[in-house]
């Protein structure tokens, strides 16, 4: 049985909003969790500041004696979110589940796969591989818009070009 294939039409914004979701989706699914809170706010300029300073506290000699038996350096919230994975996914803080294994979710492929489609038509110059075992990989053209130009300045344009009519 043949799937459906859909067209959707989005600009530059709007994929780059696409291939952040597919990013945190597939961390979601890969158990990188800490990184889908990094991936939404530590690179999103609005909240630098907050992480700037999370950063200085972080590597102050008052965070080392508190924190100091704790799983990571990077604080409370992230120490939760491994155990909140070590309970739920059964991995330790550093594990997570690789792209094309056995244990990954099919989804996780998915968004993996179309990730690299879409980087690798916003410049990335490696070349995308399949790891979802059901989908071929997903295809995506660029159209350049050009918005609606009047008559006039369509002739005016055409008598610069050399053409009269």
């Amino acid at each position: 049985m043949k799937s459906k294939q859909y067209n959707i039409t989005v600009n530059d914004e709007q994929l780059r909003v696409i291939l952040s979701s597919l990013e945190v989706l597939s961390r979601l699914y890969s158990g990188q969790w800490e990184m889908i809170f990094d991936h939404a706010f530590r690179y999103n300029s609005k909240y630098k500041s907050i992480y700037k300073k999370m950063d200085e506290y972080k590597s102050s000699k008052a965070f080392e004696k508190i924190y100091k038996d704790n799983i990571t350096n990077k604080g409370m919230f992230y120490n939760l979110i491994y155990i909140l994975k070590k309970h739920l996914l059964d991995l330790s803080s550093n594990e997570g589940l690789g792209v094309g294994s056995k244990e990954a979710d099919n989804d996780m492929n998915t968004a993996f796969d179309m990730i690299q489609v879409f980087r690798h038509h916003r410049g990335d110059s490696r070349q995308p591989m399949q790891f979802d075992k059901k989908n071929k990989l997903a295809k995506i053209e660029s159209k350049e818009v050009h918005k609606f130009v009047s008559k006039s300045i369509q002739r005016r344009l055409a008598i610069q070009k050399g053409d009269k009519k």
